[in-house]
């Protein structure tokens, strides 16, 4: 069991991301239980036992709704009597998923939040890495200020960054973070020390708006690129279309053969006419005539 344990560790991180020498503070040991249960019981973190101790600590103004769907989150799996959480748990989880939503475009996806003693039993009948319902090593989801984000829509960027995250806020003692590996997610449990952007470090508090502007470029990016795609495909479909029919393009006009060529058009030549005579022209004519005849004649 431990060889698989080890053989789950190294190969892990080569399929969610590459993994660093700092990230193995977001690993799992074998106390990693043991920590949470004594942060909850430092802040005096009740164990919700049941459905009827869930709607009473959320009459009482000590869990809040979460809804199913939100444009930043969405929950996947979580039963209706449990959708609830701790509200600085709600305050991290709304402005967590803001911050990845800015940068990534993508909706956190959610899997589990708030369970009771009589749900983590259950679990634990046909998962075997689920944690137990009582106990030092009990699970930190019944005191409601855990949920598990899941690794499934999220990219290589975006599990480094999450993994950046987590570190930093758990550094700075607002969160217990753990990257789980067989059910790919982030197993986060929030302390109510967290009171949301003011608490965060300066390095990860959200910047929505930057954010936007520094993702606007990589989209255009993108389309730039497929409508490159879009234009050698189609030049290669006609290529090969064209070399498959045998289409023979017309030759340009210099380089047609001479017998096909036009001849020039010459101009016609000019038909020169006899000038006619004038009246006084032909009347000289015809009296040198008359005067040669009589001449000519004997008398």
């Amino acid at each position: 069991m431990a060889r698989v344990a080890l053989l789950l560790l190294l190969v892990a991180p080569l399929c969610w991301g590459r993994w660093r020498a700092e990230d193995a503070a977001l690993i799992a040991t074998d106390s990693s239980q043991a920590i949470q249960n004594e942060r909850a019981n430092e802040f005096h973190l009740a164990r919700l036992r049941n459905l009827a101790m869930v709607q009473q600590f959320r009459a009482e103004g000590l869990l809040v709704y979460v809804p199913s769907r939100m444009p930043y989150y969405y929950l996947h799996g979580v039963p209706g009597d449990y959708r609830y959480l701790r509200p600085w748990s709600k305050l991290f989880l709304d402005q967590l998923s803001r911050e990845y939503y800015a940068r990534f475009g993508q909706p956190l996806r959610i899997t589990s939040m708030l369970r009771t003693v009589q749900v983590q039993r259950r679990l634990t009948r046909w998962n075997p890495n689920a944690a137990d319902a009582v106990g030092a090593d009990r699970s930190s989801h019944l005191t409601g200020a855990t949920l598990d984000i899941s690794k499934h829509s999220m990219n290589y960027r975006g599990i480094l960054w999450m993994r950046r995250y987590l570190r930093q806020m758990k550094a700075a003692g607002y969160l217990y973070p753990v990257e789980e590996f067989h059910e790919p997610c982030f197993h986060v449990m929030v302390f109510p020390t967290y009171h949301g952007a003011a608490s965060e470090p300066s390095s990860v508090q959200p910047r929505v708006q930057s954010a936007r502007l520094r993702a606007r470029p990589i989209h255009r990016r993108f389309r730039r690129t497929r409508h490159r795609i879009r234009r050698v495909r189609h030049h290669r479909a006609a290529h090969h279309y064209a070399a498959s029919h045998r289409i023979a393009h017309p030759a340009p006009p210099s380089a047609r053969p001479a017998e096909h060529s036009a001849a020039p058009v010459q101009p016609a030549p000019a038909v020169e006419h006899p000038a006619q005579p004038t009246v006084p022209a032909i009347a000289t004519s015809s009296a040198a005539k008359i005067s040669s005849a009589n001449s000519a004649s004997p008398r």
